[in-house]
């Protein structure tokens, strides 16, 4: 199925002239899988939707997607430094 999603990615980035990626609900499913579909597609951009339960959770929240992005990316902890 995977296979099939990057056949479909690479004809939106190159039949018809996609830019790069949104990916939704990024806690929903395992970050390697997006780290596949970025390394198969080579998009000029890409970014994970993160929903916040409160605002309270809001920067603990945004310091752990950080750590989800570096960690599955395997670009290192200091990525981005925030």
């Amino acid at each position: 199925m995977r296979n099939d999603i990057i056949e479909w990615l690479n004809f939106l980035r190159k039949d018809v002239g996609f830019d790069g990626w949104r990916f939704d609900f990024v806690r929903g499913w395992p970050g390697h899988f997006a780290k596949q579909y970025i390394e198969a597609t080579d998009p000029t951009f890409a970014l994970g939707k993160l929903s916040f339960r409160s605002s309270a959770c809001l920067w603990k929240d945004v310091y752990s997607a950080h750590l989800w992005v570096c960690a599955h990316l395997r670009i290192g902890h200091t990525c981005g430094r925030m």
